[in-house]
């Protein structure tokens, strides 16, 4: 489940980080201050549309790209 800790806007904003600056989520992670394993999660959770589309938010395509990018595939 995701941590509502973070608002909807920062999750978006982090994951289109990763997406179109192609950090990887350690990367972004440390940038902003989170962990890494948070930021997977958005991004995981953005792949699979389980949350409500922020402002911003991205398709499926480019998260798992990313995804992929990250865990060095």
């Amino acid at each position: 489940m995701i941590s509502n800790s973070y608002p909807r806007e920062f999750r978006a904003e982090a994951v289109k980080l990763v997406l179109e600056q192609e950090l990887t989520h350690g990367e972004a992670a440390s940038r902003l201050g989170i962990p890494k394993g948070t930021l997977a999660n958005w991004m995981a959770a953005a792949m699979a549309g389980s949350e409500k589309p922020a402002p911003g938010a991205v398709h499926a395509a480019p998260c798992r790209d990313a995804n992929r990018r990250g865990a060095g595939l």
